[in-house]
């Protein structure tokens, strides 16, 4: 028996298909269906819908099986991902399709056996049930050749073979694109577009690297991180791999979106994040804009957690929480070295690079200078 799952949504329609036979799964080929936002909505469903077919065509299944919606808060979403998931389950009454509708609830009560079981746990009871291996790379199924069983065709040219998609509206980052460069043809204080190779590339950015870019016309290059939304995919393009690193470590914090990531980094050098927060200064990133005093101390709490396996390296001590640095030259390098662990380096290589430089340098510099030699890593 032949299963195609569908995880509805509008800019990301994800799906896998899986052999059920003589009680066991085997995964059969995945991927999903991606409309670009921006386009007209009747069109992106079209896609939808056209794709949908066609992969049924290929897959032929026995039976389809989608996620069931509910929707909290976001109404427009809810809405936007109905009219979606309308023409999915149009696509398999066309084909004849049996088709069989489940709650995350009845998904996750039958995967770990738990209802109320994290994504993580429902990730790894699946990965077992398919018989997957930790952390795969997972190569195309031999089964998609030509010279296989005749069943596959090919992918269609939209459905690529993404991680995440869906519509669950949580924090969804891909390494896909680690950086861009090329020529600067538009810049603003929150915008840059980079082209490479006739395409321009809309980034993202902190006041901090709109300070640092080149005059329009010129080369410039950033290091990126791609935000996986329901409704949009955004890049986000930063000057330095060390403010690179230190939006990824705020926006890892609860209730710390892309936005905030990017309020705090045009407030704060990532320097001065990584001092405040090993410092337990939450009040300095109450500067930023949508940080309040409660998610300001949630950022210190959570990012503090990075800092503690420094002390076996070096024989260095960790500077105590609410006090600044500079009291001594140990106490510069410490705090330095503190600072870099949150920005996610290992103790070794922040006592290392720290150990290079005169101790009794501000922190900061401390901070700065070893950024720059562990960049060229």
């Amino acid at each position: 028996m032949i299963v195609l799952g569908i995880d509805p949504g509008y800019a990301i329609v994800g799906w896998g298909v899986v052999r059920y036979e003589r009680g066991r799964f085997a995964p059969l080929d995945y991927g999903a269906v991606l409309t670009p936002a921006g386009m007209d909505f009747s069109r992106r469903l079209e896609i939808i819908y056209d794709e949908l077919l066609a992969l049924i065509d290929r897959a032929k299944p026995d039976a389809l099986a989608v996620e069931k919606l509910y929707f909290k808060n976001n109404q427009k979403t809810a809405i936007d991902v109905a009219q979606a998931r309308g023409v999915i389950l149009l696509a398999a009454k066309k084909r004849g399709v049996p088709l069989y509708e489940y709650t995350p609830l009845q998904v996750k009560s039958a995967v770990t056996g738990y209802g109320q079981a994290e994504k993580p746990q429902v990730m790894e009871m699946t990965r077992r049930l398919l018989g997957r291996p930790r952390n795969p790379t997972i190569p195309p199924m031999p089964w998609l050749s030509p010279s296989a069983t005749g069943r596959w065709g090919a992918r269609p040219s939209s459905a690529a073979s993404l991680p995440g998609g869906g519509h669950d509206g949580g924090k969804r980052s891909q390494d896909m694109y680690y950086s861009v460069r090329g020529d600067l043809i538009h810049a603003d204080p929150k915008m840059a577009v980079i082209e490479c190779g006739g395409v321009g590339y809309k980034c993202h950015i902190t006041m901090n690297t709109a300070r640092q870019l080149p005059p329009v016309g010129q080369e410039a290059m950033l290091y990126t991180v791609l935000n996986v939304r329901e409704d949009a995919l955004e890049l986000f393009g930063f000057a330095s791999q060390g403010e690179l690193t230190c939006f990824k470590q705020l926006t890892a914090v609860s209730g710390v979106g892309p936005k905030v990531g990017l309020a705090i980094l045009s407030e704060l050098s990532p320097e001065r994040v990584a001092l405040a927060v090993a410092a337990g200064d939450f009040k300095s990133l109450t500067k930023a804009q949508g940080v309040g005093a409660k998610l300001a101390q949630r950022i210190v709490l959570e990012m503090k957690d990075k800092v503690g396996a420094l002390a076996p390296s070096g024989g260095m001590e960790l500077p105590e929480a609410g006090v600044p640095g500079g009291v001594s030259a140990a106490g510069n390098a410490a705090e330095a070295a503190a600072a870099l662990t949150v920005l996610g380096f290992t103790p070794g290589e922040a006592a290392a690079a720290v150990g290079r430089l005169d101790s009794a340098l501000p922190v900061e510099t401390l901070v700065r200078e070893a950024l720059k030699t562990l960049g060229k890593r």
